[in-house]
């Protein structure tokens, strides 16, 4: 499976290390064939990537599975041409877009995962659709089986 990531800023934060150690995990251990780190804004990290990291504007030449953090890199995503699945990673963002978010999860390409049974709870009251599951923290292994 290849898949990719796409967030506002790849500084290091708890956010980035997650993810960061999650592909690692996934590509040491088989379970992806390749993995992408997209971003709109570079910050300082020192995290160590066992995967590519590009700018976003690369999405375009993507082919898998790939997973927005928030609602501005969704719909930067759903605007982009290319093969990819898109699926919304629900429950990262402390400010909520209801508008933004009702137009995503109504969008028939987007599927949404959550980060927890309250963000799929808050997901579900906000705009009466379910989450496709529930992933904790990038969970790798959790992430497949969802896909799958």
């Amino acid at each position: 499976m290849n898949l990719g990531i796409y967030v506002i800023q790849n500084a290091e934060n708890e956010t980035t290390k997650s993810i960061s150690e999650n592909l690692n995990e996934g590509i040491r251990e088989g379970l992806l064939s390749d993995a992408s780190l997209f971003y709109d804004v570079v910050g300082p990290n020192s995290l160590e990537y066992n995967f590519g990291s590009f700018n976003s504007t690369d999405i375009w030449n993507f082919t898998g599975n790939l997973i927005t953090t928030d609602i501005q890199t969704t719909i930067k995503a759903i605007q982009t041409v290319n093969k990819f699945k898109l699926l919304f990673y629900f429950g990262l963002e402390k400010a909520k877009d209801v508008v933004g978010l009702i137009s995503i999860v109504n969008t028939p390409n987007v599927r949404t995962i959550c980060t927890n049974e309250e963000a799929a709870k808050e997901l579900t009251r906000l705009t009466t659709k379910k989450p496709l599951g529930i992933v904790d923290n990038f969970n790798i292994k959790d992430i497949i089986k969802v896909i799958k």
